[in-house]
Parts: structure tokens; C-alpha cells; sequence
């Protein structure tokens, strides 16, 4: 678990000290063709200043924004080529994504090694604080919606390779960061299933026999295996239906 999180740190460290940091910023690096950003006349290069008359000052802010805003008409004011541009869209949920959006990448910030040190250092934690916080969306129908396995991750990791080596090492942190954090589920096959073991004993203030970690091991590794088969069920429907 833990060289999962020191892998993500250090992933993040080259990618902010080089290409840059993609939610420190708030121009449109990309814009998704056939996405709503496109149709409704986002451009690559804008800068979004406002949404609905609220001031942006980076893409988580502009994200939580779109999300907040399913199947309501957003107002997005764009600095562009020295004037302002005022962009309407309505934010929807994208499938194969599996949460609200509009269809853009952002722009990035460069920062020098040390800070680039110090910022990854905090994103690797933000993004931790966010994992746990989502973790109860699980537990829904959107949730189960968004679970991504094997087939999904390769898809995923092969599209960011066409967009480039460093968005599939930007990739590589985010996934090896869930990777660390699900490792600790106190489910019985991951590691999080051992310390469940060690506080039952300290409970019941005596050893479970291994016979029986065993068996619940076992079934907890049987239950994890049937999950990711339906998992990657839906991610080879979706293959198909997107």
C-alpha cells in the first residue's frame, strides 16, 4: 500500500516540475470533439473566468461547478483573444465516464522541483481525502455505474497513451493511488482484511484460528474475483455500446 502512494508521489513530482499541473489552472487545454464544450463553442486556449457569475480560480473549482449544475443551463465566461466571450452549456452525465461533464481538459501550470515536491505532496493527500469521502457512493446506483476494472483500466491507460506520456503517467498516479487506498478495505483477501483480524482479536481478546481466516479469506477472495467478472462484463458492454 504504501509504495503505491510513494509511486503516485513521485509521478506527480516529475509531471508538475515538467509538463505542469492540469487542476492548477483554469484556460481549456482540450477540447472532447462532438462533446456539449464543443457545441456549444468552448475553444482550446479560453480562459473560463466565471460560471453563472462566480468567480473560477482552478479546475477543481470549475469541475465541482459542472458537476453541481446535471441538466441545467450553466452560463461560462471565457476570456478570449483579449475580449469576452459568454459560453451556455448544460452539463450531463457522460457514461463512459461516469460522472457530469462537459467535455474539456484542462490547461497546466508549471511549477519549479521544489514546489513541484510540495504540490504533489498535497494532491497525493487531497486526493486521498477524496477517496474516502466517495467511498459511501459505492454503496449507489451512480456508484456502481462509475466501478471500472481490468478491461476498463486498459482502455483507459491506452487512451491516455495516445494523448501522451505524460497523461498516461498521470494516469499511472491516480491509479496507483486507489490501488494503495483499496488495499486497505477492511475486506478479507485485501490487506485492510488483516488489520479486521487484528481488531476482532483484540475484541474478543483471542487468536481466530488460521482455519478460519482461511475460509473467510477464501470467500472474501471469491467475492472480489465474482465482482470484478461482472465489472468487466459492463466494461466490454460499454465497448460495444459507446
Amino acid at each position: 500500500m504504501l509504495g503505491n502512494l510513494v509511486l503516485a508521489f513521485l509521478i506527480f513530482s516529475i509531471v508538475f516540475s515538467t509538463l505542469g499541473d492540469p487542476r492548477a489552472s483554469t484556460k481549456v487545454g482540450t477540447v472532447t470533439p462532438s462533446s456539449l464544450a464543443e457545441a456549444a463553442g468552448l475553444k482550446a486556449g479560453d480562459n473560463i473566468l466565471t460560471i453563472d457569475g462566480v468567480p473560477m480560480t482552478d479546475f477543481d473549482q470549475i469541475s465541482a461547478a459542472v458537476r453541481a449544475s446535471e441538466n441545467k443551463q450553466i452560463d461560462i465566461l471565457v476570456a478570449r483573444n483579449g475580449s469576452q466571450v459568454d459560453i451556455f452549456v448544460t452539463p450531463a452525465l457522460d457514461a463512459s465516464l461516469g460522472y457530469v461533464a462537459i467535455g474539456y481538459g484542462p490547461g497546466f501550470v508549471r511549477y519549479n522541483p521544489f514546489k513541484a515536491v510540495w504540490r504533489a505532496l498535497t494532491f497525493t493527500g487531497s486526493y486521498i481525502v477524496t477517496y474516502i469521502k466517495a467511498l459511501p457512493l459505492l454503496f449507489t446506483k451512480r456508484g456502481v455505474q462509475s466501478l471500472t476494472g481490468p478491461i476498463g483500466i486498459a482502455r483507459m491507460t491506452g487512451e491516455a497513451a495516445m494523448s501522451g506520456f505524460m497523461s498516461l503517467l498521470w494516469l499511472t498516479g491516480i491509479i496507483s493511488v486507489a490501488i494503495g487506498l483499496t488495499q486497505l478495505l477492511p475486506i478479507p483477501a485485501l490487506d485492510g482484511g488483516w488489520v479486521l483480524f487484528l481488531l476482532a482479536e483484540a475484541v474478543i481478546r483471542r487468536r481466530i484460528s488460521p482455519e478460519r481466516q482461511g475460509t473467510i479469506q477464501s470467500i472474501g477472495l471469491f467475492a472480489l474475483l465474482g465482482i470484478m467478472v461482472l465489472i468487466s462484463i459492463k466494461d466490454v458492454a460499454g465497448i460495444f455500446i459507446h
